[in-house]
């Protein structure tokens, strides 16, 4: 949403479900509205190609001067199966395309999540769960692609481990968070895979692209 200068204050050990999406954020951060300060943003742009992979799945980044966005999964199911998403990440993409995209999970996979201290909260008021054939949630889904856009949300999320806006194509193949978090690792500990722009030094490259 923009939003790189805040003070998150949690009373517990995570943050809330909600509904499993990021939809009730972005109305809150809408309510309560932007402040704009006169320090200008500053970007990590990669300058070479980085990626991580390991059984069958991976990603990667490309240089680019915006932040794009190819997110793939598959899941063999017959509402999921293989889905995919191509986009440029903004702020209104984000809250239309994204932030409404609910967690998900599978019927089969209940027992033994909550065997292991999982999803103790879960209800399908905050995630949807897919039975064999179908989905329980009586108003079914939100996007036919439903579990590739929130694989997208969490994709957002884990590159903001990075610490400041992401500028690179991103492609991500069956990723998932373990895959997110090493990619922002080896990025972070090579300074040799990106370089730190101001806005007006991007706002010059772009100016320049577009002239040439």
């Amino acid at each position: 949403m923009g939003i790189d200068n805040v003070f998150v204050e949690i009373d517990n050990l995570e943050v809330p479900i909600l509904d499993g999406s990021g939809q009730p954020f972005v109305d809150l951060i809408r309510s309560a509205g932007i402040r704009t300060y006169r320090r200008r943003r500053r970007y990590l742009r990669v300058t070479r190609p980085v990626s991580v992979e390991g059984n069958g799945k991976r990603i990667t980044i490309l240089p680019s001067d915006r932040f794009l966005l190819t997110c793939e999964v598959f899941f063999d199911h017959p509402m999921v199966g293989h889905q995919q998403i191509e986009m440029e990440v903004t702020p209104e993409r984000y809250a239309s395309d994204l932030a409404p995209a609910r967690t998900f999970g599978f019927e089969h996979e209940l027992s033994q999540m909550r065997d292991m201290g999982l999803i103790r909260g879960a209800t399908l008021d905050s995630a949807i769960c897919f039975t064999p054939d179908s989905v329980m949630n009586p108003g079914g889904l939100r996007f036919p692609d439903e579990c590739c856009r929130h694989k997208a949300l969490d994709l957002i999320g884990d590159l903001a481990l990075i610490g400041r806006p992401l500028l690179g194509q991103v492609i991500a193949e069956r990723a998932g968070h373990a895959m997110h978090v090493a990619l922002v690792s080896k990025i972070m500990s090579d300074p040799s895979l990106y370089e730190i722009l101001s806005f007006e030094q991007l706002a010059s490259r772009v100016t320049h692209a577009l002239v040439s």
